[in-house]
């Protein structure tokens, strides 16, 4: 399953051009040139005029010559074709791993060798940030950049059974954190951060996946053409007739009323049962044992099953209302699947809930829409703490000693942007995520990388952009913030709706231009409940309806006491706060607030590390390919202010470091710093770089700054790497041949100390030359130093 970049989508007439002078939008034959001769500026760093039509004129063209990749320096940017394409093979990834980076054509291969030799040469820890909407590829970028990852560090047996499992474990979260959107036919619903762990010797010894905030509500809701996980449809065309009869389930989707809501069972392209033969092998590979897989399809089919629970509502003799369920025969065979040996028990706590009365409990009757309302919570909560538990599971088979890491390269896939005719809470929440990371990007290059530069003493004119920081600060900054609001409310006991949410966020924020209340009264029949927001990639209205409910994220204590009762070991362990003898404690952490604890975490873990950016593009919002629509990428290059960050890396520089960091590591490279510097290592730096200048480092192609060097290209780096390799390797003979030859001398003398002392001379012969000793323990203490 990918994330368009593979997969084949149906066929539309592309038989026609189009480009006028307002180039709207273009399409050309799917029989575009592929050929090795580059098209356009392959690096937008050399591209003059530099404007925004320039600038989208030149992917346009890439775009139809089949080359999705263009660089931005050490930016990468990749625009979605839409359809497979010869880029991905063995040889063209050998090509990259053993080849210069800078003389190979833009690619995601190329960036992620980048970073790891950047993580082997220089020690560096390294994250690779996807930014982009959702559908413009990120989640395939994210599995090629493992492929290149484990392709490099593999180099013993035991770093190969690791890397196969760095591989492996993205089809697993694919398959059970990826759906079919409006917009995209393999989104992901969860955010993820992979962090991979390497030894000295750069081999993999592991790794640790983070993830964020799973869309829950999906299991139990789906828009207009749209479905649910991938995994329910795996499970149902993939599972042979035996493990079907076993899970009392039927073969057709339409039988299921959690895969109905969007109208949409099957993917153009996509083999369903293949992926579910793809999905067993992976939990196999990664240590799940036959019967962890088959408790996990048994809370699948158990899901599937609730979900079809319907609810006759009755009226009782008082007036009040109550239900029964209607099709009994679904609670047996959920009871049967959980092993809950009671299931009139089970049918009794959903059709009845507990009120407070003074200081008692009291069972009441739940109304048909109640019950149905206790049913989804859970369906939601049983996938939900499902998918934690299986990244938990994955993270143990992954796991790795501290002590043998030492170095890390994290990969970082967060949501893409959304924008729906209907958004919630869960639009709110990814939307306040992207928010976050196009604040964090932003910074990073028009911001520090700026700031740096007057910090270290550097000419520079300052080049202004807009940052996300307002619309964050709206969100959750300060005791008036959006966030904050909504978790006083949930803490409260009192039933507060959409309205009344809304008025207090109108009520904190009257003025703020990013935050859009309603009209006092309701125009167009658009309800009261709605708000809007001017994100960074455009205006969205949320309705606030049911905020509350879903930023709380309880389940019903009754719910998982029954479920906890269950003799299903894994049902069981899914849900310890069932235990009757555990009280109950305080209110849970909402999931606004617990998302932004762990973004808070996870960027600031990421801040000090090397960046590369990959950035995503959608060349339309029709998922066709060999189309490209000039106001759609226009919109995404005015959003991410590409062009601006295009002018900060022309003008700026690509690497930086400490003069000592940086005399450390190149000092062999000049018979003027190497084998030791005991002065300034700024000096230092000055002669090791003029005395670099027969072999082509220019002095215009670095400054010196305040505490560090700027060196303006990657390429110059790239050529000091490899005078510093033909360094080594020649100190390494150095080292070598004075050993062996202090080795020979010494055999000599052991072989002639018997003898008289007429042969006194030969005895004084084979002594090690003076200088040798010292010379070799001078270039071990160097090296060691280094």
């Amino acid at each position: 399953m990918t994330d368009g970049l593979h997969l084949q989508q149906t066929s539309h007439p592309t038989n026609s051009t189009s480009n006028n002078a307002s180039g709207t939008t273009t399409t050309v034959n799917s029989s575009s040139n592929n050929s090795q001769e580059d098209v356009g500026v392959s690096d937008l760093l050399f591209l003059e005029p530099l404007t925004e039509q320039s600038f989208i004129d030149n992917l346009r063209r890439r775009f139809h010559a089949d080359k999705i990749y263009t660089s931005m320096g050490t930016l990468l940017l990749s625009v979605n074709p839409y359809r497979p394409l010869p880029l991905y093979d063995e040889a063209i990834l050998r090509t990259y791993r053993t080849c210069k980076t800078s003389n190979l054509p833009p690619h995601i291969f190329g960036a992620a060798t980048a970073a790891y030799r950047d993580l082997t040469g220089h020690g560096a820890n390294q994250v690779l940030i996807l930014n982009g909407e959702c559908g413009s590829g990120k989640t395939e970028m994210s599995k090629l950049i493992m492929d290149v990852v484990a392709s490099l560090a593999s180099k013993t047996r035991e770093s190969d059974l690791i890397n196969n499992r760095l591989i492996i474990f993205g089809h697993i979260l694919a398959a059970f954190g990826n759906a079919k959107t409006e917009k995209n036919d393999n989104a992901s619903r969860f955010g993820q951060y992979t962090d991979v762990a390497f030894n000295s010797h750069g081999e993999t010894v592991g790794a640790i996946v983070t993830t964020y905030q799973l869309d829950k509500s999906r299991v139990v809701s789906q828009g207009p053409r749209e479905r649910n996980f991938h995994v329910f449809y795996q499970i149902l065309a993939g599972a042979d007739v035996h493990l079907l009869k076993s899970l009392k389930l039927q073969r057709n989707a339409e039988k299921y009323s959690l895969l109905r809501a969007g109208g949409v069972y099957k993917i153009d392209g996509l083999d369903e049962r293949r992926e579910f033969v793809i999905t067993k092998d992976a939990l196999d590979v990664l240590g799940f044992s036959t019967a962890e897989c088959q408790s996990v399809f048994q809370i699948l089919a158990a899901v599937l099953k609730l979900g079809n629970l319907q609810f006759l509502p009755k009226t009782n003799v008082d007036g009040t209302e109550s239900c029964t369920v209607l099709n009994e025969h679904e609670i047996h065979e959920v009871s049967e699947l959980l092993e809950c040996s009671d299931s009139k028990r089970f049918m009794s706590v959903l059709t009845t809930g507990l009120v407070q009365m003074k200081a008692d409990l009291m069972e009441t009757a739940l109304s048909a829409q109640e019950a149905s309302r206790l049913r989804d919570q859970l369906c939601k909560a049983l996938y939900n703490r499902l998918f934690t538990w299986i990244v938990a599971k994955i993270n143990s088979c992954l796991s790795y000693s501290s002590s043998s890491s030492r170095t890390y390269l994290g990969v970082l896939d967060l949501y893409g942007f959304e924008c729906f005719e209907k958004n919630g809470f869960e639009q709110f929440v990814i939307n306040y995520t992207a928010e976050k990371l196009h604040q964090v990007v932003s910074d990073m290059i028009m911001k520090y990388e700026q700031e740096e530069y007057v910090k270290e003493n550097i000419a520079w004119t300052l080049v202004p952009y807009a940052g996300s920081n307002e619309v964050c600060d709206l969100i959750e900054k300060g005791n008036h913030s959006l966030l904050t609001v909504l978790d006083e409310i949930c803490h409260k006991d009192e039933v507060t709706s959409g309205e009344q949410l809304l008025h207090k966020f109108s009520r904190y924020h009257p003025q703020d231009r990013n935050f859009l209340p309603p009209l006092e009264r309701p125009t167009n029949n658009v309800p009261m409940d709605q708000f809007k927001i001017r994100h960074f990639a455009g205006t969205v209205t949320y309705s606030s309806q049911t905020f509350v409910q879903k930023n709380m994220d309880m389940v019903d204590h009754s719910l998982a006491e029954l479920i906890y009762l269950c003799r299903h070991q894994l049902a069981k362990e899914l849900f310890p706060d069932g235990n009757p003898a555990r009280t109950i404690g305080k209110k849970p952490v909402t999931i606004a607030t617990h998302l932004k604890v762990s973004l808070t975490s996870l960027l600031s873990s990421i801040a000090n590390r090397s960046t590369t950016l990959i950035t995503c593009i959608k060349p339309n919002d029709l998922r066709r390919p060999n189309f490209f629509d000039e106001e759609k990428v226009k919109h995404q290059i005015r959003y991410m202010g590409l062009v601006d960050q295009v002018r900060v890396r022309r003008a700026g520089f690509a690497f930086r470091q400490s003069y000592d960091g940086f005399l450390k590591h190149y000092k062999m490279i000049s018979q003027l710093t190497w084998p030791t510097w005991d002065g300034d290592p700024k000096d230092g730096v000055r002669l090791l770089l003029l005395d670099l200048k027969p072999e082509g480092v220019m002095p215009i192609e670095y400054v010196f700054g305040r505490t560090k060097i700027f060196v303006k290209y990657y390429e110059t780096i790239h050529l000091m790497d490899e005078l510093r390799e033909k360094a080594l390797e020649n100190i390494a003979v150095i080292i070598q041949k004075t050993f062996r030859g202090y080795r020979s001398r010494k055999s000599v003398s052991t072989s002639t100390s018997a003898q008289s002392s007429s042969h006194s001379s030969k005895d004084s012969s084979a002594r090690p030359a003076p200088g040798a000793g010292r010379m070799s323990k001078l270039l071990m203490r160097s090296l060691y130093n280094d």
